[in-house]
């Protein structure tokens, strides 16, 4: 019994030292006090702000309809940031969101008023980015916000940004305002930090703004320099953004085929009475009218355009030959200013004698003429239709100079406005 016991005892003294042994080699992990905290933070934080939660989940599923980019996904994911807004309405994130949704589909003054929401809430000043800034800056500028458009725009290039989207579009800006030295200075300095086909869409604008500034020298070299990357007018025809102001577009299109060199006076004649109808009230409103009187004056055609085959052909006898039929052309298109035609008239010489029977060979295209509609604001059908039929027999008949050749020809094309 004696020897039981005392086994018994040193056994139980003795398991605490085991264990004191184990613990010692297999050290329990060290406590991260780090995690502790943040666990206990987003605890606290959930328990203080249980719309958070929500709140990212909605930004989530919103960002995922927008990086769809098709305008349906852009108006889903509208719907749930305004649910996202209601939750938390003094975060900023969602309205950043929502404005860039807003600002894809053009709607501009409530893009101003969610990226404007954004700064405002912005916790740190880093937070309100030049990205945040010119986006905002165009939304105010196309909501018709000029002034709150220039300060937007002109606070974010003083802080010594190089964006060079930021410099064009406070210059874009500024012509709006009538502010024509300093949009100038912008677009300089926005043509300062690129090069090459990247100058096109501040080249064309800073075109605009010396011409309205009664520089037409430099008017039309900032026009060659920008033809000179953009030969179809592109970005004039189909513009990244809304041009600010009601016929901007027809009044840079007007501009670059006055400028151009060539110089294509109908188009730009067509192109400016476009824009004194759809911006009567414009302050570039006298401007235009200068441009048309100036060209209205000219001879038209300036010079007929060979188009095809190789027969000996005058040019210049051609030239006054169309010019002395165009009042007659031209009575074709009476009430019709927003028409132009091109012209485009086939003579060829006598038919080449078949030598070679069995051999195929080119034959040369029988004289005639072609009416063709490039330009029709506000010409119906019927109008269409009346002036072809007028101007076609005028054309098929104009006694142009004579191919001698045997199987030669040459084709001559020549635009024709009221």
């Amino acid at each position: 019994m004696r020897v039981g016991v005392a086994a018994a005892v040193a056994i139980a003294i003795a398991a605490p030292a085991v264990a004191h042994a184990q613990s010692t080699r297999y050290p329990k992990p060290p406590v991260d006090t780090d995690r502790e905290r943040e666990q206990h933070s987003d605890l606290w934080d959930a328990t203080l702000h249980p719309q958070k939660g929500p709140y990212k989940e909605a930004l989530d599923k919103a960002d995922a309809k927008l990086r769809e980019n098709q305008d349906d996904e852009r108006v889903a994911a509208i719907k749930i940031l305004d649910g996202a807004i209601e939750l938390q309405p003094a975060e900023p994130a969602a309205y950043r969101m929502r404005g860039g949704a807003f600002l894809a589909l053009h709607e501009w003054a409530r893009c101003a008023d969610d990226l404007g929401a954004a700064a405002q809430h912005a916790q740190r000043p880093e937070d309100v980015t030049t990205e945040l800034r010119r986006d905002l800056g165009v939304c105010q500028a196309r909501a018709g916000r000029l002034a709150d458009a220039e300060h937007t725009l002109a606070d974010a290039a003083a802080n010594g940004t190089r964006s060079v989207e930021l410099w064009m579009r406070l210059g874009e800006t500024r012509i709006a305002m009538g502010k024509l030295d300093e949009a100038r200075s912008a677009l300089d300095t926005a043509l300062d930090m690129t090069d090459g086909g990247q100058q096109t869409p501040i080249l064309w604008l800073r075109a605009l703004a010396n011409d309205r500034a009664r520089l037409p020298g430099e008017a039309e070299d900032d026009v060659r320099r920008a033809l000179g990357f953009d030969r179809t007018r592109s970005l004039l025809e189909v513009p990244v953004l809304t041009p600010l102001g009601d016929g901007e577009k027809e009044y840079a299109l007007g501009l670059s085929y006055a400028d151009a060199d060539p110089r294509e006076p109908e188009l730009a004649i067509v192109y400016f009475r476009r824009f004194v109808q759809v911006a009567p009230k414009s302050p570039w409103r006298k401007r235009a009218d200068e441009h048309l009187r100036d060209l209205q004056g000219v001879t038209l055609p300036i010079a007929v355009k060979r188009i095809g085959g190789a027969a000996a052909l005058d040019l210049d006898a051609t030239t006054k030959i169309v010019q002395g039929q165009m009042p007659k052309l031209r009575a074709c298109l009476a009430h019709m200013p927003g028409l132009l035609l091109e012209v485009k008239i086939t003579r060829a010489g006598p038919r080449a004698v078949d030598t070679a029977p069995n051999l195929p060979r080119y034959v040369a295209p029988p004289d005639g003429a072609a009416v063709t509609p490039v330009l029709q604001f506000d010409a119906s059908k019927a109008d269409l239709d009346t002036a072809t039929r007028c101007v076609q027999p005028i054309a098929e008949t104009m006694h142009l100079p004579a191919v001698t050749d045997r199987g030669s020809y040459y084709v001559v094309a020549f635009d024709v406005i009221q």
